[in-house]
């Protein structure tokens, strides 16, 4: 929970409609140094429909195999097209979309933010009928957090005594710094839970973006953000890598009674201006409390939640820092646990690590040190640890949010493939029907690969991280090889004595020669990628897994099975990249002669 509670856009059902910017309900006393986060995500089922489809259609599912996988969709939303993003934006203006990583909104806060997604739609449709691609569920999850400040000087807000019940009561707070300096001219104010939950799942009967599935039979894939693509021979589906614009977004559906609950009114305390403690009575058993200062000059603002719906009205006895709140993955984070009120009796009994990734299981620390004070390591996920434990006796509990920020792509390197002779072709070179290429003159096995985890897999032994895995470096190491007919490109084989030994006068198209034969093997080597060619079967397949591997390694964290993790990140991965590799053999063919091959074997 964030100030103010939090927002909550839904996915359900087999489409997601336009959800456009609009108040979430969540508002705050303006111009506070903030910063916004967008967790959570879009899940994707393979229907049964779609597999039925793909086992007839195996070439088109094929190409658009990175779009077709199960992987959860970000808030930043599906690769390279503009398909379930999540935005955001104070009181109105143009909304920001979220990035692949760190905060969607940052800096002073406005009145009241605003929330909305785009659309995401996935459809196929043949003779048997139409279907969605997908069952989707989860959601995006919008948090406002206060920014506090970094290592040169934190500003802090603790509770130091409640009496609160279902009806609310009385807090006391005191706000300092990390670095013992004195906060100045503080404001001090309550901000009640708004927020709340907006339902974006599948509407009746409207689909998302408007998309219609083809009149005619023809076997077709249609997604958000690109033009559909078919079997059929009128036109060849865009490349994967430049999808065509999306449609126009289709009308938001109509507010539904789980739609975003009405704005909460936020409350100054300006009886507490320009002090570093506040005495407050509040109405209500929930909300947070948020302090401004200037910290060495700069502003800053922290928050501090009370609750107490539940009864009771004691005051929270622990309390939890984590500095810092927030790094780039595989940095230290330290967690401290100490007593609300000083010189009391703290006894830690447990610490937990609840990762924000639903793939990942809670962690325990190890009972030989669950009872320290501190619980420190690398960090390579998000999520909250909790210490648990009793002060002066009695129950007590903390909860501190740690964010994780990705790093650069983490890049596969591809030196670039030697040619050799190999028994996979032909001694009698013939051409195949259907081929692309002369497969028996020359190829490339472009996705042989291995997964080398020793120097590229590091597992913390540690801290609220522990026994998880994170990459430093990426694990696919490529084991391609150009295979060419050395032994039949030679003046003396069997394939030259079907060649002319001299052209005719006049020819339509140019016949190779007996001698030309060696000749062939330089432009055929640079088809299929030894000099690393950008528009060659090799420089096409480096650069497109580059392109979505680095990023997917980069952030790849494992609990277990590490290989199986990996192969089922890199495997659209690969897919997308094999269909790029493919275009070589057709706006990069070599410019040869006219080879007569042999027949086909029967």
């Amino acid at each position: 929970m964030g100030i103010g509670g939090s927002v909550t856009i839904t996915a359900s059902g087999s489409f997601l409609p336009d959800v456009p910017l609009r108040a979430s309900g969540l508002t705050l006393p303006p111009n506070i140094p903030v910063h916004v986060a967008v967790t959570g995500h879009v899940t994707r089922k393979q229907t049964d429909g779609l597999k039925f489809f793909c086992s007839f259609f195996v070439d088109l599912c094929a190409e658009f195999a990175f779009f077709l996988g199960e992987d959860p969709v970000p808030p930043s939303g599906v690769p390279t097209i503009d398909a379930a993003v999540a935005f955001a934006s104070w009181d109105g203006a143009d909304g920001r979309r979220a990035p692949e990583s760190g905060d969607i909104l940052a800096g002073p806060s406005g009145s009241e933010l605003w929330v909305g997604r785009s659309p995401y739609f996935c459809e196929y449709s043949w003779f048997f009928g139409t279907g969605p691609c997908f069952t989707l569920g989860g959601g995006y999850v919008y948090t406002v957090h206060a920014d506090s400040g970094d290592a040169n000087g934190l500003l802090r807000a603790t509770v130091t005594r409640q009496a609160l019940g279902p009806a609310g009561g009385t807090v006391e707070l005191e706000a300092a710094t990390s670095d013992g300096s004195t906060p100045e001219q503080a404001r001090w104010y309550f901000v009640p839970d708004g927020g709340g939950v907006i339902d974006g799942g599948e509407p009746p009967i409207v689909m998302a973006n408007g998309l219609q599935s083809p009149p005619d039979s023809e076997p077709r894939l249609t997604i958000t953000g690109r033009a559909s693509a078919g079997t059929g021979a009128s036109a060849a589906p865009p490349p994967l890598s430049a999808p065509a614009p999306a449609p126009a977004p289709a009308p938001a559906p109509v507010a539904r009674a789980s739609s975003a609950v009405a704005a909460a009114s936020w409350t100054s305390l300006d009886s507490c201006n320009d002090a570093t403690t506040c005495h407050a009575t509040i109405g209500v058993p929930t909300g947070t409390f948020v302090v401004t200062a200037l910290v060495h000059g700069t502003s800053r603002a922290a928050e501090r939640r009370v609750d107490g719906s539940g009864g009771g009205g004691g005051a929270p006895e622990l309390q939890l820092q984590c500095t810092p709140q927030e790094v780039e993955r595989a940095q230290v984070v330290t967690c401290t646990a100490a007593p609300v009120r000083p010189g009391a009796q703290m006894v830690i009994t447990g610490w937990e690590f609840h990762p924000d990734d639903a793939h990942l299981s809670t962690i325990q620390r190890s009972d030989v040190s669950a009872d320290q004070p501190t619980w420190s390591g690398k960090m390579v996920t998000s999520g909250n640890v909790k210490v648990i434990g009793t002060v002066d006796g009695r129950p007590a509990d903390a909860t501190a949010h740690v964010g994780v920020t990705n790093r650069a792509p983490l890049l596969a390197r591809f030196d670039p493939p030697q040619a050799i002779d190999d028994p996979d072709m032909s001694e009698r070179p013939y051409q195949a029907a259907g081929e692309q290429g002369m497969f028996h003159i020359g190829h490339i096995h472009t996705d042989a690969h291995t997964i080398q985890f020793t120097g590229n897999l590091e597992v913390i032994n540690e801290g609220p991280n522990s026994a998880l895995g994170y990459f430093t470096g990426n694990p696919y190491e490529t084991l391609w090889a150009v295979h060419i007919n050395l032994s039949q490109l030679q003046p003396n084989s069997e394939l030259a004595h079907l060649q002319r030994e001299s052209s005719p006068a006049f020819e339509a198209t140019v016949s190779c020669l007996r001698s030309q034969l060696p000749s062939l093997v330089a432009p055929i080597e640079e088809h299929e990628g030894t000099t690393m060619h950008p528009k060659s079967h090799a420089g096409r397949y480096a650069a497109k897994f580059n392109e979505l591997a680095g990023p997917v390694i980069e952030r790849l964290v494992v609990q277990d099975n590490p290989l199986q993790a990996v192969d089922d990140a890199l495997e659209p991965v690969i897919q997308a990249a094999d269909v790029e590799s493919a275009k070589a053999d057709v706006d990069f063919r070599p410019t040869l002669c006219k080879l007569t091959l042999f027949p086909a074997p029967q």
